[in-house]
């Protein structure tokens, strides 16, 4: 089943003059798949996360999440798209500063249901930090936090709803190898529950968890062989 499709999908952007990171994208992810985004920086990948997930919107072409095209949608129903079948972990952490660690992980499950956080939510929100190493710091506001911390704060924030699609933006930025290594696994995990990931990389010791691989270049997907 596709997770997320795009077909002949375009990006422009008019910063003075036209420059279009994406041009013609076509790419079907499935239930199940581990998908990397390679290459440059600056080449647009942050760009095609970004129109895969539904914060921006194609120029040209559809996006559609789990059969549903996205493209044409309000504002308001594409933040019930996001809330519900997306998880996003960001390049940079973005955490709330005034609230708890706990707070921020939950104010995703705020976002889904529009309703205080159950039992099972916070279960699940507390279970993840533990597993990111924040059991003991609930609590704590993000400046009390190492970078790093706050990058696992935002992995979990990511996470802790049951959604279809785990989009990743550099997700082992700011960590250590064994923080980075924890990650991976949570991410590993979605993917043996039927989620589908997609991660921009820059590190081969990380794409080495994909089974599909692709290159972006001058605004062009291009397939790499997984060994």
């Amino acid at each position: 089943m596709d997770i997320c499709r795009l077909q002949k999908v375009t990006k422009e952007y008019d910063a003075g003059e036209k420059v279009c990171p994406i041009k013609e994208v076509s790419l079907d992810i499935k239930a199940g798949e581990f998908v990397t985004i390679e290459g440059p920086s600056g080449t647009g990948k942050s760009t095609l996360l970004y129109v895969m997930g539904g914060l921006l919107r194609p120029t040209t072409g559809s996006v559609s999440i789990q059969g549903k095209d996205i493209s044409n949608l309000t504002d308001a129903q594409l933040t019930t798209i996001r809330a519900n079948q997306v998880g996003f972990i960001f390049q940079e952490a973005n955490v709330f500063p005034t609230l708890t660690v706990l707070e921020n992980v939950l104010f995703s499950t705020y976002l889904q249901t529009r309703k205080s956080s159950s039992k099972a939510q916070r279960e699940r929100a507390i279970e993840l930090l533990g597993k990111l190493g924040l059991g003991e710091r609930l609590r704590f506001l993000p400046h009390q936090l190492s970078v790093g911390q706050r990058r696992r704060v935002a992995v979990a924030r990511a996470l802790v709803n049951d959604v279809s699609l785990v989009i990743a933006d550099e997700p082992t930025n700011d960590l250590d190898i064994h923080w980075a290594e924890e990650v991976m696994k949570l991410l590993k995990d979605q993917v043996k529950n039927g989620k589908a990931v997609v991660m921009v990389t820059h590190h081969p010791q990380w794409a080495e968890a994909a089974n599909r691989r692709f290159h972006l270049i001058d605004g062009d997907v291009r397939e790499i062989a997984c060994l």
